[in-house]
């Protein structure tokens, strides 16, 4: 074979070189690049958490869940609680109770704070005060209580403030989430009456802490 085929074949053997490695720096470029726009995707993706409130195994509390289902992290998640309990009798609510206290790992006064909540991660706490208030009350009211959980966390990547509401109605029996509530009779008029009344408690403590301010200007004056 003349030097000419050989010279050919060498010639052709590194351009096949030259393309295999071509094609492999682009493949590495193109998975590079597809990283770097994936991880900006999940900077300015907007968190999901689920929520769920169960009864404990023993019976004796409610447990509240939640769930981190997003890609990205969450952090100074905090959740507060109150409950309103609605008498059926008299058809109207009666009582704002506010959640006791059972914070940890909390900087400031929260039902529950979590630092950070990564993807998939579940965090609860026990609530113990409603069906105490349930055996307390039984045989002598038919109670309904409105469990309020508000949460407010922060997406990791730019502190991008969120705040949630969950509601749940149980009525000694079973738990029903604001939207199965919604098509159940008994609970028509606890569902009307939630946002007033919540109004009302907000505007009763908004007027309690002015009078308590004011009395504490005028003790300082004299």
């Amino acid at each position: 074979m003349s030097d000419k085929y050989f010279t050919d074949k060498k010639i052709s053997i590194c351009a096949l070189i030259v393309s295999i490695i071509s094609i492999g720096v682009s493949t590495i470029f193109s998975i590079r690049s597809c990283n770097v726009e994936n991880k900006l995707h999940k900077l300015h993706i907007d968190p999901t958490l689920d929520y769920y409130l169960v009864r404990s195994n023993d019976k004796k509390a409610l447990e509240f869940y939640l769930k981190n289902k997003s890609p990205i992290s969450v952090v100074n998640l905090s959740v507060s609680h109150k409950s309103f309990d609605f008498d059926s009798k008299l058809n109207k609510y009666v009582v704002e109770r506010p959640a006791a206290s059972s914070i940890f790992d909390s900087p400031g006064q929260n039902w529950i704070f979590k630092a950070k909540v990564d993807p998939n991660e579940q965090i609860g706490e026990k609530e113990y005060q409603i069906i105490a208030r349930f055996n307390f009350y039984e045989g002598k009211i038919d109670l309904i209580v409105a469990a309020i959980f508000e949460i407010t966390f922060y997406r990791e990547s730019d502190m991008k403030l969120f705040n949630n509401k969950a509601i749940f109605f149980f009525d000694g029996e079973r738990i029903y989430s604001y939207q199965n509530a919604l098509n159940l009779e008994h609970l028509k008029q606890p569902i009307e009456q939630l946002s007033e009344f919540e109004n009302k408690m907000l505007n009763f403590r908004k007027d309690t802490e002015r009078q308590t301010s004011g009395s504490r200007l005028y003790q300082k004056a004299e």
